[in-house]
């Protein structure tokens, strides 16, 4: 449980963004219901890193190719997205594919950045 620990510690941020709208939007499976089972149980089996960068693969102005490096989705997916806003706010459109990610959460909360951000 020690990387589980890590990942609580260094993604609060995300993971309280997406534990807590997850209810409050009627999405009961994913909120802190996925900590153990989910992200912790896969930190220990090697197949998700609490902390990995995110690399930058190939960008043009419009687009973007992420890798995650299994890291977690939770701050890979946000990540991603910012980057696909910037490209729209400044070229009229934006799109950033990942690969190598993990769960990421509510889909439906990156729509929400989006229109949050006036999209």
């Amino acid at each position: 449980m020690k990387h589980c620990t890590d990942y609580v510690v260094y993604h609060a941020t995300s993971l309280d963004i997406h534990s807590s709208r997850s209810p409050l939007s009627g999405i009961d499976s994913h909120g802190l219901g996925r900590l153990k089972p989910i992200y912790c149980d896969r930190m220990d089996n090697g197949i998700l890193y609490a902390s990995k960068p995110i690399d930058i693969i190939s960008e043009s102005e419009t687009t973007a190719l992420v890798d995650g490096n299994l890291g977690l989705g939770l701050y890979i997916g946000p990540h991603c997205m910012q980057m696909a806003i910037d490209k729209a706010k400044k070229h009229g459109v934006g799109f950033v594919a990942c690969r190598n990610s993990t769960h990421y959460g509510i889909a439906g909360y990156y729509a929400t950045m989006a229109t949050d951000q006036g999209w």
